[in-house]
């Protein structure tokens, strides 16, 4: 029991960790970040909605 206690300390350890460095060392705001992330799915939907199209054949 112990060692499951003891990985997930760890694992949250790790997770807040992660976190602060990515608030730290971001160098745009949330809503641009957001945005960029929007964009790249839509994207990604895009490019998936061509192979469907294609036969599944990379556009």
């Amino acid at each position: 029991m112990a060692n499951n206690s003891n990985g997930l300390f760890t694992f949250l350890a790790g997770m807040a960790i992660g976190a602060a460095a990515v608030w730290l060392f971001t160098t745009e705001r949330g809503e641009e970040v957001r945005q960029e992330m929007k964009d790249k799915l839509n994207e990604m939907k895009s490019n998936l909605e061509k192979q469907k199209d294609n036969d599944g054949r990379p556009a």
